[in-house]
């Protein structure tokens, strides 16, 4: 059996290199995995850097195995038996970066500890935007910093796909959050719960000495630059795991910490917490634009593009040849 799937032709911008084929193996399960009828699938700054190349090594050994390597956000209907997850289930969740995407496709192949049942109030799109941001906003509130009621936060790049998630969440545990942001979605982030809404240019001599965590989201800043706008004792946490080693010498004297964060794959137990947040109206999906399949290529520009919020989606709902 084949499928529709976006594939890529060699290494280089998604632009160019990606395109939708008619003619691609159906996956078959193996082991502990289960059959998705995908019917959304994020696209990330993730897929677009394992396109260019970024990551060769891994990806050199995925496409060994499969010709999908992109879409690791996925939200579908199960079409074969898990332990736990039964034919017909509705479910959302995030394969393992390491291993490779699999949700640019009508069908994918994914483990069942990775997923779990969608929350109920939402749709397909908006399920497939919430593991990722959700997960790894949940990572840096539960597990880099111990914050109590009244601490203040700043969450640098606040609309994007992490941070819409960072804001709610924030809001939700007691704290109060700064939010920084492009003036095209200021508004946005006073809905989410924003208590302060800044620009991307940080004024850090008018904020010095305030904030107990700085969350940068975009993973852009400069640690020795913003320091200074920690408390004693605060924390700068960055989704960047690639840079700032030399600051991390300098916050162990000035008596600051950084911390790094990387979620690798979704965990059942925690997108259960999830459904159950979404589910009791605390925290919800935050989606820019949805794309048909046929359109991927427009999905990846838009996810570079000025004004973006939140998670770019793709949809297999209607496509012919997913159906």
């Amino acid at each position: 059996m084949v499928m529709k799937a976006a594939v890529f032709t060699g290494y280089g911008d998604p632009l160019a290199r990606v395109m939708v084929r008619s003619d691609v193996d159906e996956p078959r399960v193996k082991g502990d995995e289960i059959l998705v009828e995908v019917r959304a699938s994020s696209v990330m700054l993730l897929d677009g850097e394992v396109i260019k190349g970024d990551y060769k090594l891994l990806s050199e050994k995925w496409l060994k195995k499969r010709n999908v390597v992109t879409g690791f956000e996925v939200a579908g209907i199960a079409r074969s038996d898990g332990k736990q997850i039964k034919h017909g289930d509705e479910i959302y969740g995030y394969v393992n970066i390491l291993k490779g995407g699999v949700g640019h496709a009508c069908y994918a192949v994914v483990p069942e500890s990775a997923m779990y049942v969608k929350p109920k109030n939402v749709n397909f799109e908006e399920a497939a935007g919430l593991p990722v941001g959700m997960m790894t906003a949940m990572d840096a509130f539960e597990n880099k910093v111990l914050l109590h009621e009244g601490d203040e936060v700043l969450i640098h790049g606040a609309a994007g796909g992490v941070g819409v998630y960072a804001v709610q969440l924030a809001k939700k545990y007691g704290v109060r959050v700064t939010a920084s942001c492009g003036k095209e979605n200021e508004e946005l982030m006073k809905q989410l719960g924003a208590d302060e809404v800044c620009s991307h240019e940080l004024d850090v001599e008018g904020m010095a000495g305030r904030f107990m965590m700085l969350y940068d989201v975009a993973g852009n800043l400069d640690y020795l630059t913003i320091r200074d706008m920690l408390e004693p004792g605060g924390k700068y946490v960055t989704t960047a795991i690639d840079r700032d080693y030399k600051a991390m010498v300098h916050s162990t004297i000035d008596g600051k910490h950084i911390e790094k964060q990387m979620v690798l794959e979704g965990e059942k137990g925690i997108l259960k917490r999830i459904t159950e947040m979404v589910e009791n109206g605390e925290v919800r999906p935050v989606i820019d634009e949805v794309y048909a399949l046929d359109r991927i290529v427009h999905a990846y520009k838009r996810v570079h593009e000025h004004g973006k919020h939140g998670r770019v989606i793709v949809t297999m709902h209607g496509q012919m040849g997913c159906e």
